[in-house]
């Protein structure tokens, strides 16, 4: 099960229960030692049209308005449980272009950042959803987002990496981890080693075989990952990406590491904040 873990929602971002106090409370019940608060950030004013807002969902995301008490809930927590647990403050946020400022100011909040690419900027310069519209023709796009969002320094992961093989389709319209989606891989990886940045094999998309009577979830696709596995010096953490409190210890977890040791897959049990 998880000693540590990274990747943490709350209600604050509209679509998770539970506040901090209720996920620290849970995470000492099953023993975590290190807990990361990352809990959506708001996106950029102006960034989106509202036909983007609502075909990503970001609406889904935490107001400018909550951000205070949302820090002011982990630094209480923090203090109560001094010697029961690490809580460490953090936001998990997209990256669009040209809003830099925004993001360097999300960072100065927090102790650190999870960057997940829910939606990138398409080949026509719209936002697209990155669970829907991706394919073998603007599966670069979505890696030149992450990378850019890696290069900025901001980030210490990148969550879900794998994400785009959600509903991926090659030139044939199957689900197939080809060329292109190898390529995009590729430059994913080859940036977060480059940066010093951890990615994850993420538990919560796991949920999915059970929730469709399937044996395999979109993601971690096991293509990627056993690609990844040839990278030497890549960091890898297990995120629960827990959208509810019991969610930090549920059997999707140990079906996690039983992915990551079938692959062998070296797993770092502690994040170093190194920025």
């Amino acid at each position: 099960m998880l000693k540590n873990n990274y990747h943490t929602h709350m209600k604050y971002c509209g679509h998770a229960d539970g506040d901090v106090a209720d996920y620290v409370k849970s995470a000492i019940k099953l023993g975590i030692t290190e807990l990361g608060m990352t809990d959506h950030a708001p996106e950029p004013d102006g960034a989106m049209t509202e036909e983007e807002i609502l075909d990503n969902k970001s609406y889904r995301y935490m107001k400018k308005d909550m951000v205070r008490l949302y820090l002011n809930q982990i630094r209480e927590q923090q203090i109560l449980n001094q010697g029961k647990i690490k809580i460490l403050s953090g936001f998990e946020t997209e990256y669009i272009e040209g809003y830099i400022d925004h993001y360097k100011w999300l960072r100065s909040q927090v102790d650190y950042m999870n960057l997940g690419i829910h939606f990138f900027k398409d080949l026509d310069g719209h936002l697209k959803n990155s669970y829907k519209c991706i394919d073998y023709k603007n599966v670069m796009e979505y890696a030149k987002n992450v990378v850019k969002g890696i290069e900025t320094g901001l980030f210490n992961v990148v969550v879900h990496p794998d994400l785009y093989m959600f509903r991926y389709k090659d030139k044939d319209g199957n689900r197939t981890f080809d060329e292109n989606a190898k390529k995009a891989a590729k430059m994913i990886l080859d940036a977060a080693v480059k940066n010093n940045v951890y990615v994850e094999v993420n538990c919560n998309a796991i949920s999915w075989a059970d929730i469709n009577d399937d044996s395999t979830w979109p993601y971690p696709n096991k293509d990627f990952w056993m690609f990844a596995k040839e990278y030497k010096n890549l960091k890898i953490l297990v995120g629960a990406d827990a959208h509810k409190p019991e969610r930090l210890g549920t059997p999707n977890i140990a079906r996690a590491y039983e992915f990551v040791k079938e692959i062998g897959l070296k797993i770092e049990d502690k994040m170093e904040i190194l920025k």
